[in-house]
């Protein structure tokens, strides 16, 4: 719930009422991502109430200008104008996105039923703030008893629980791979729209001077057990997927490494990493983009024999490594609590990010010795380390730092550096007085 923008005070004056609910409906705007997580929360109902009450207080002082409408001076039109004009930006980011998915649906019923009404009770609603007074109030009411914002949620309920009326399903079955944007771009759109419906149902209840608070805790219920199945929906396609990504993204890597071989590695690697994240993704993975290198000279990689790697060297003047860490999926910098799914007590270490991370630095300097083969390095002076094998780390590259690495994380989105850790370490020439800069990076085993 900390994505939320802060709970309005209920006992401040009207300006900063008005104030409030801008705040309110500007963060909803900005936020569906955080708004999306929010909902798969099933304590969010309480707090979220609190949160619209600003919008409950509008629609009550909105109902006062139906009998004594402000000077056109009074600071209170321009701040009602600005609301006004947050609902619509409401409506439009709905639209937009309904815009790019409207070819993948074939249940034009989901818009006529739901989609229309919810726009249209928006538009009244900005009505009554964009030209306040006792029609604009008499338009809305009609329109919200007619399509009451509790009755679309339940529409939208029985549309979701039926494959043959399910637009997101119709999306994802479109699709061999199934892609996360898809899924998501359809999660943002039930969000803004239950949004939608609680701000209409909040506006209204202040509009009606109803201070019963019964039809949006149904409308609350209805959002909860919305994303509960979604949150269901999200791991199946997830399972669904699994390793098959690869089929899909093995060539397009392939293809895009040497049909754009005068990008930088910079660039390289940001795109690599934003079409994996495209995928449901179980794990987390390491990407690392660096110039065509000699392997066990200028670069080298150590793991268990049955990790999951893939190389791609030789492509475009650049060689990459793509390293699966299912172990790094779940951690976070700030809760390093057990997974479930791990059975091996050293791998349930909650202090694993911790090590990782202090034993990476210790090689800052003067540890490390290059004699003619960089693999020595990784069997004969990292892997003795006792407490550094302690880490759950399975995965250990060594870059030449003169190869320009490009180092990025796929699905590990609450992790400073990814699955692991990562720094840059001289390692002395074990025939000459000179050292070389190289890139360190050990990651949670697969």
């Amino acid at each position: 719930m900390s994505d939320l923008p802060p709970i309005p005070d209920k006992d401040k004056g009207t300006a900063d009422t008005m104030k409030d609910a801008n705040q309110v409906l500007g963060g909803v705007i900005e936020s569906a991502k955080s708004t999306t997580k929010t909902f798969k929360n099933k304590n969010f109902g309480k707090k979220l109430k609190k949160f619209f009450q600003s919008i409950a207080g509008v629609g009550f002082i909105v109902e006062g200008f139906s009998k004594f409408v402000p000077d056109p001076d009074d600071p209170l039109i321009e701040l009602i104008d600005d609301l006004g004009k947050n609902v619509e930006a409401l409506g439009d980011k709905v639209s937009l996105n309904l815009g790019e998915m409207k070819a993948l649906i074939t249940e034009i019923n989901f818009f006529v039923r739901i989609l229309s009404p919810a726009f249209k009770l928006m538009r009244y609603m900005r009505d009554c703030l964009h030209f306040p007074g006792k029609d604009a109030n008499e338009n809305f009411l009609r329109a919200y008893k007619k399509t009451p914002p509790l009755k679309l949620a339940y529409y939208l309920q029985s549309y979701l629980e039926q494959e043959s009326t399910n637009p997101l399903k119709h999306a994802m079955d479109l699709e061999k791979i199934k892609h996360k944007t898809t899924f998501t771009k359809w999660e943002d759109i039930f969000a803004r729209v239950m949004l939608q419906f609680m701000i209409i149902e909040t506006f209204a209840k202040g509009l009606m001077k109803n201070k019963t608070e019964a039809t949006l805790d149904k409308l609350i219920e209805a959002t909860i057990k919305i994303f509960t199945q979604l949150g269901k929906w999200e791991k199946e396609y997830v399972d669904l997927t699994g390793p098959s990504f690869w089929d899909e993204m093995r060539p397009w890597t392939e293809n895009y490494l040497k049909n754009d071989s005068k990008l930088t590695n910079v660039v390289k690697a940001d795109k690599i990493r934003e079409k994996m994240e495209t995928y449901f993704l179980r794990n987390s993975f390491y990407i690392i983009v660096f110039n065509t290198s000699k392997k066990n000279q200028d670069y080298a990689y150590h793991s268990h024999p049955i990790l999951l790697i893939e190389t791609f060297l030789n492509m475009g003047g650049c060689d990459v490594i793509i390293y699966e860490s299912i172990y790094g999926h779940g951690w976070t910098d700030e809760n390093h609590e057990e997974r479930e799914h791990l059975e091996d007590d050293d791998q349930n270490d909650p202090e694993a990010l911790t090590k990782i991370k202090a034993h990476v630095n210790s090689f800052h300097s003067g540890k490390l010795t290059y004699n003619k083969n960089l693999n020595d390095i990784f069997e004969k002076q990292i892997l003795p380390f006792k407490e550094f094998n302690d880490t759950n780390s399975y995965f250990y590259a060594l870059v030449f730092k003169d190869k320009k690495p490009e180092v990025r994380w796929a699905n590990s989105p609450e992790l400073e550096k990814g699955p692991g850790w990562w720094t840059t370490v001289k390692i002395k020439d074990g025939s000459k007085p000179v050292s070389y800069d190289y890139l360190l990076l050990a990651s949670f085993g697969s």
